[in-house]
């Protein structure tokens, strides 16, 4: 907090008193330091206004030495905490510059700060912005079916007839499929067993690709947050 010296200025800095015209103030002489005051005598106008003044400089003095040590950019005691490039950081609105008294600051808006990485491309650098309050999730997958290939479905099993039954095949074997040939002979309410195939039956087709492809809605990419003003010092 600054000294308010003007306070104690009691006396004026007028040589003579314009309304008395005698010496507004004036140093006390010798007799009167080296003897002191004598009972009952009252002390000079002159002398108390000289002895106010001197305190008034004094104090004067005093606030910049303190100036001096706290405040002087660059070199006090404030401006090494917070050198340029340094950052403040706090709830209140008002800018560092009245706060602390030296510097222009800049506000910085909408950001969190991260420390660098040499190892890192993302924050090998000092003053690099990036990020994103959002991210998206896109799909786009492809399965290359790696040439021509061939599907086999396994219908093999039956042909036989079942006991007692000439015109009913076996029942198909788990796992496989009763295939008809699609032919019939004149007469016969079945295809005739002659005609059923034991061969799985295939199909061949030349290299395709399956492809999965979209997007996911927009997802959040800050963390729980509290936030205050941040200040970077300019200048």
């Amino acid at each position: 907090m600054a000294i308010d010296a003007e306070k104690l200025r009691w006396a004026s800095n007028l040589v003579t008193d314009n309304t008395t015209g005698q010496d507004n103030k004036r140093e006390p002489y010798s007799s009167y330091k080296n003897s002191g005051q004598l009972k009952g005598e009252p002390i000079p106008r002159q002398f108390l206004n000289y002895m106010f003044d001197e305190s008034q400089k004094a104090l004067v003095d005093l606030q910049t030495q303190i100036d001096a040590l706290v405040l002087d950019a660059g070199t006090g005691l404030i401006g090494q905490i917070y050198p340029v490039g340094a950052y403040y950081l706090t709830e209140s609105v008002t800018n560092p510059s009245v706060t602390l008294g030296i510097g222009t600051w800049t506000k910085v808006e909408g950001k969190f700060l991260v420390g660098t990485d040499s190892t890192d491309p993302l924050f090998d650098g000092i003053g690099e912005e990036g990020g994103s309050k959002t991210h998206t999730h896109v799909n786009s997958l492809s399965v290359e079916s790696g040439g021509s290939h061939t599907h086999t479905i396994p219908n093999s099993g039956f042909g036989s007839t079942q006991n007692g039954e000439s015109s009913l095949p076996n029942p198909t074997q788990i796992g496989r499929n009763l295939v008809g040939s699609g032919l019939n002979e004149s007469g016969e309410r079945f295809e005739s067993i002659g005609y059923a195939n034991s061969t799985p039956s295939t199909s061949s087709h030349t290299g395709h690709t399956h492809t999965l492809s979209g997007t996911i809605n927009n997802s959040s990419n800050v963390p729980p947050y509290r936030a205050l003003n941040i200040w970077r010092r300019t200048s």
